[in-house]
């Protein structure tokens, strides 16, 4: 038996479920459905969210407060009844008609099997749009709808996303949002729920699976990822992140670049000249990273003085 397991917040991810659901009763593989809603509160999407409980086998658990993704993850594996969990992100979309047949398939090659992400293509309008807020008379309240900072960034991972790329270092390219697992390797291991923040939960879960002998296989079995965040909400929970990286320490040497350059920078001695270039330039560096047109290196030196500068 597999068991799907969803987790989400504030994201409306019934026709995802209903996807796969359709998939697995094609299939004829026993298989549970169950997804954790990390206490939403957007009431529509909750609405809606709910009707997936409608579906067989499928299960919708509301939480009673903001656990964070690792905790959410962790208790939908304590419910699941499967040997095999499927660990998938809410704002997924599938857009291959094999998807569980080809985990299915890869049932038992390794501890751990990942199927990858991608980035669907977006024409212009649809990553920088103008929206109407309201119209008084002749008058128009309009704002900029800019997704090129994420959708640029996700873009240039795409390059090495495909499953030959990922398994040169199999650990370091754990990805949580897609992804199966055994069930006994799960429990072994866990999402450390240190993590209650967005960021590096999946990074820190390979680390460990890597600590603890597990094995791992890349497929090209990916998912379309249709979260394409703002530009001021994805450098906000980029901050997020790093401030997750941060306590960590040394769990996460040789698995976060951002945290090994900082380590090689204060071995040097010469990390407070960065910090000091990052503090100068910084109000510039986000104009950039607002912009219609940011610059993917702007966006890896902002994240290394924001690292640095973090106490």
């Amino acid at each position: 038996m597999i068991s799907i397991l969803v987790s989400t917040y504030n994201y409306d991810c019934y026709r995802l479920v209903c996807d796969l659901h359709s998939q697995c009763k094609q299939l004829e593989h026993p298989f549970e459905i169950l997804v954790g809603d990390d206490y939403s509160r957007d009431q529509l999407t909750v609405i809606s969210n709910r009707k997936i409980s409608e579906l067989s086998d499928c299960h919708y658990f509301y939480s009673s407060e903001n656990y964070g993704p690792a905790k959410n993850r962790n208790m939908l594996a304590e419910k699941s009844k499967g040997e095999w969990l499927i660990f998938i992100d809410s704002d997924a979309k599938v857009d291959n008609p094999h998807f569980i047949k080809n985990y299915v398939d890869s049932i038992g090659v390794a501890d751990v099997v990942v199927g990858g992400v991608k980035t669907p293509i977006l024409s212009n309008d649809e990553i920088v749009t103008t929206c109407i807020t309201a119209d008084l008379g002749a008058l128009h309240s309009k704002f900029i709808v800019n997704r090129t900072l994420r959708y640029k960034y996700e873009r240039n991972a795409d390059k090495t996303r495909s499953a030959a790329n990922r398994g040169v270092n199999p650990y370091h390219n754990m990805s949580s949002f897609n992804f199966m697992i055994s069930k006994s390797a799960f429990m072994a291991v866990k999402f450390d729920e240190q993590c209650q923040e967005y960021g590096f939960e999946d990074t820190l879960f390979g680390a460990e699976l890597q600590r603890n002998g597990f094995t791992i296989k890349h497929i090209d079995n990916q998912l379309l990822h249709m979260g394409i965040d703002t530009n001021e909400k994805f450098l906000e929970k980029t901050q997020t992140s790093l401030r997750t990286l941060k306590p960590l320490g040394d769990k996460m040497k040789g698995y976060s670049r951002v945290y090994d350059t900082a380590s090689k920078l204060h071995s040097y001695h010469i990390a407070w000249s960065v910090k000091m270039m990052y503090l100068l330039s910084k109000k510039l560096l986000e104009i950039n990273l607002l912009s219609k047109k940011p610059s993917l290196f702007v966006f890896s030196f902002y994240k290394l003085g924001f690292f640095l500068c973090l106490k």
